[in-house]
């Protein structure tokens, strides 16, 4: 077993001890409390524990929220709302993972080849771990389930 191997089935084995804990529910705010408690745990270190670093990486996590809602995209005669999208062909080039990536119009989206190609990856890469986290609990959406390319 290698060393990422124990330390994520340490990490299950805190999480499980939490929730039978706590008559079989999980609490964030209960995972931080014990693992700030526990600063030999596998939980512990799953954390940011550096406040500052926390903080910029929380308040990029709001700036991706406010571009999903917010974010405006301007014509020669009127401002629409438009969704943007996140492109996962344009995370990596961004040098840092916690940058987030860059946001497009999906007008813009829908023009690119590429931009469209590495959003549809992402959503079928989404969609199959949907399939294997909600198939056995809900089979009135094996229809849906077996759409989904393997």
């Amino acid at each position: 077993m290698t060393k990422q191997q124990k330390w994520k089935q340490k990490l299950v084995a805190e999480i499980e001890a939490l929730r039978e804990g706590n008559e079989g529910r999980l609490n964030p705010a209960a995972l931080v409390s014990w693992a700030k408690e526990h600063p030999d745990s596998a939980l512990y270190g799953s954390f940011e524990w550096n406040d500052d670093k926390a903080a910029y990486e929380y308040r990029l996590s709001q700036a991706r929220n406010i571009i999903s809602e917010y974010a405006v995209e301007y014509s020669e005669t009127t401002a629409k709302r438009s969704e943007f999208v996140s492109i996962p062909c344009l995370r990596s080039n961004q040098g840092s993972k916690s940058s987030g990536g860059s946001y497009l119009p999906k007008s813009l989206v829908k023009t690119r080849d590429d931009y469209r190609e590495s959003v549809l990856e992402e959503v079928i890469k989404n969609l199959q771990a949907m399939r294997g986290k909600y198939a056995e609990l809900l089979p009135e959406l094996n229809d849906v389930w077996k759409s989904i390319p393997d």
